[in-house]
Order: structure tokens, then C-alpha cells, then sequence
């Protein structure tokens, strides 16, 4: 069996990124996510996705 492609360092990235789960619940982020709320990404998990307004602010 080839081994496995390395995954990516998501927190590497100085871009944000968040994932939601099926129903529209923050998931995880990278840190550059939680940098730009202001927040750590565990306080992040389980949150709406909804509940975050345009400038990345909870509403």
C-alpha cells in the first residue's frame, strides 16, 4: 500500500478557515479563524455559522 499524502498544516495558513458540520455548526477552524474573531477555536466549535455577522463578529 502507497503511504498517505501528508495532510495539510491548516493552522500553516495565514488565510481563515472554518468547516460546519451538517447543520450549519462550526466544526473546527484553523487558527487564523480564531485569530480574526478574537477567540480560541474550542470556544468556536458548536457555534452557528449564522450566529457570525459580515465582519466576523458574533451577532
Amino acid at each position: 500500500m502507497p503511504p498517505r499524502p501528508a495532510e495539510p498544516d491548516l493552522d500553516a495558513l495565514t488565510t481563515p478557515l472554518v468547516w460546519a458540520d451538517e447543520d450549519g455548526r462550526i466544526a473546527d477552524g484553523n487558527q487564523a479563524f480564531a485569530r480574526w474573531l478574537g477567540v480560541g477555536v474550542r470556544r468556536l466549535r458548536g457555534t452557528a455559522l449564522a450566529a457570525l455577522d459580515g465582519d466576523g463578529r458574533f451577532a
